[in-house]
């Protein structure tokens, strides 16, 4: 097997409304062909086949890598035959028959029940909610709470992992919109039953947050962050739910807890060190 082989990205299908399809952007990076040239194949075959509709090619949206919005077709193993059509040359060949044979697995999955057929967003879609809530919440943890809070409550979903792709775009416009400044819970003064718990804890105990939390908002941030984009570029299993958990974790609110107790992350000599190297890099 030659190197350009190994190197070669595979097909790329997914189960939607009950149907195996292909995005044109995947055809055209998997063909080594421009988008806009298999776009413009696409619509010639609308053109003169008015039969098809839009379950062989339905006009969609994704982001190219500017963040903006770009059309696309989502198109079904008739549209894709239809489309391959006009691929010639031996290379061609064998990415035709390359992504017949994973719409024929994955159908075969399908059939079996193995896979869910789901229209809920894709990693790619929700990478770009990631992204969008970072630009929004600027590494401020509550902010991404409130954030993330808010589309759940507004699309009445549990995680928003399970957002349907017709509400992306309604999602990517509400995360710059909504209000970060408004309480998520009404103000209001505690009961005797719901006033905080008071704990004692030994000093040991606080020296341990104080280093575990200069590990992760500052030490290992960095390189933690761009592990986690690697694992979504690979589309690794969980590698969202990851990202999620990492966020969501309130170091700032931890931080200024140990502020307040005398246990200040800043004190920490390898902070010290740590905020003079960045400080000159």
């Amino acid at each position: 097997m030659s190197f350009q082989n190994i190197c070669a990205p595979a097909p790329v299908v997914s189960v939607v409304n009950n149907t195996v399809t292909a995005l044109s952007t995947d055809v055209a990076k998997l063909f080594s062909k421009l988008h806009k040239d298999v776009l413009r194949s696409i619509r010639s075959l609308i053109e003169q086949a008015p039969s098809l509709n839009e379950r062989n090619f339905a006009l969609v949206e994704v982001k190219d890598a500017k963040g903006e919005n770009r059309p696309a077709y989502r198109m079904d193993r008739k549209g894709f035959v239809l489309l391959a059509m006009g691929f010639t040359g031996e290379v061609a060949l064998k990415f035709k028959i390359a992504y017949i044979d994973a719409f024929d697995t994955m159908e075969r999955k399908l059939y079996q029940g193995n896979v869910t057929s789901t229209d809920t967003i894709t990693n790619a879609q929700q990478v770009a909610i990631q992204q969008a809530v970072a630009r929004r919440a600027k590494k401020t943890a509550v902010y991404y709470q409130t954030i993330y809070r808010a589309i759940k409550a507004r699309y009445q979903i549990p995680r928003y992992t399970e957002l349907k792709q017709s509400q992306f775009e309604d999602c990517m416009r509400f995360i710059e919109t909504v209000d970060l400044s408004v309480p998520e819970v009404p103000a209001s003064e505690p009961t005797e039953t719901e006033k905080p718990q008071r704990y004692v804890v030994y000093a040991d105990f606080l020296k341990t947050l104080q280093v575990f939390c200069y590990y992760q908002r500052y030490l290992f941030r960095k390189p933690l962050m761009q592990a986690m984009r690697v694992m979504q570029a690979l589309d690794v299993p969980d590698a969202s739910k990851l990202w999620d958990v990492v966020n969501n974790l309130n170091f700032v609110e931890l931080e200024r807890s140990l502020d307040d107790l005398g246990f200040s992350v800043k004190d920490l000599d390898c902070y010290k060190h740590w905020a003079l190297t960045h400080t000159a890099q």
